[in-house]
């Protein structure tokens, strides 16, 4: 079994569950979001931020991370 890709894929189990405890707000919510899992303390996460509409230029520009719209990549 590839433990890697397992990781992986707990990553972005986790990712999608910080997601849905985030999509609870009202109106459009954007999330920062790594494309890597990264370590943290011994397990693959992939680092989820909220974020306002005038912050995604800012996530953008930073090669680490991406704009996800409550879930939905942009």
């Amino acid at each position: 079994m590839n433990t890697r890709h397992s990781k992986l894929k707990n990553a972005q189990k986790l990712a999608k569950n910080q997601l849905k405890t985030i999509q609870g707000g009202a109106g459009d919510c954007y999330l920062c979001a790594s494309k890597r899992p990264i370590l943290i303390n011994g397990v693959y996460r992939i680092d989820v931020r909220p974020i306002t509409a005038a912050e995604i230029p800012s996530c953008n520009a930073d090669p680490k991370y991406h704009v996800i719209s409550c879930g939905v990549p942009v």
